[in-house]
């Protein structure tokens, strides 16, 4: 019965976390940094695939500088982008770019309760997670 609370909760958490996140995608925008961004996702998708992305819009040609975050931070969210907005047409620019960056905070949402599980006990890994998740 106690497995079956913690999967309970685990997926109310995680999903409420996620639905929530992606209701609210089209208010992210875009941050000060994001043609730096940008620009090293095109710049290490192309070195990654071998594609050539000269057709995708750049933002500020002069900021083409390497990210400290690594290749799969920077080329995700432009992936993402070209997927979801360029291909199929289905979010915004800055929505598509966004996504990766939602689903990875759900994972680790999800990853912290069940690390709290195993090491607490269910009553702290929903007010962690919750707490984590309201923030």
């Amino acid at each position: 019965m106690a497995k079956l609370y913690k999967n309970i909760s685990a997926l109310v958490i995680t999903l409420t976390f996620l639905i929530a996140n992606i209701a609210t995608l089209k208010d992210y925008g875009y941050t000060w940094d994001y043609p730096h961004h940008y620009n090293a996702g095109i710049k290490r998708l192309e070195h990654i695939s071998g594609w050539d992305l000269s057709w995708m819009p750049r933002q500020d040609r002069d900021t083409f500088g390497d990210q400290p975050y690594g290749p799969l931070a920077d080329a995700l969210p432009v992936l993402s982008q070209i997927i979801f907005h360029y291909k199929l047409g289905i979010l915004p620019a800055d929505s598509a770019y966004h996504l990766p960056l939602v689903l990875a905070a759900t994972l680790g949402v999800f990853a912290l309760f069940n690390f709290l599980t195993v090491n607490y006990q269910l009553s702290t890994a929903i007010l962690g997670t919750s707490i984590l998740a309201l923030y």
